[in-house]
C-alpha cells in the first residue's frame, strides 16, 4: 500500500500552528462527543485517562486511547 502524499503547505495553511489537540468520545454508534478542546497534556490514571487543556481545565475519564491523529490534532477516546 504506498503512503499518501502530503502538501505540507496545505496542511500549513489550513492549520493553527499550534500543538493542541481536541479530545472526543467515540460512541457505540460511531458518533463522536467533544470531551475537551485545546488538550496539551493526555495521562493514563489508574485505567482512566486525565485529560488537561492549556487553560488548565482537566478532565478525567474511564476510557482508553482509540487513536491520536497528529496532522489532524484529534484524539479519539472510547470506553472500555
Amino acid at each position: 500500500m504506498p503512503m499518501p502524499t502530503w502538501n505540507a503547505r496545505a496542511i500549513l495553511e489550513s492549520r493553527c500552528l499550534m500543538c493542541e489537540s481536541s479530545a472526543y468520545l467515540q460512541g457505540k454508534d460511531g458518533k463522536e462527543e467533544l470531551l475537551l478542546e485545546d488538550v496539551v497534556m493526555l495521562k493514563p490514571k489508574d485505567g482512566r485517562i486525565v485529560l488537561m487543556s492549556i487553560l488548565g481545565e482537566k478532565k478525567e475519564i474511564d476510557a482508553s486511547i482509540d487513536h491520536i491523529d497528529l496532522l489532524k490534532h484529534k484524539i479519539m477516546l472510547r470506553r472500555p
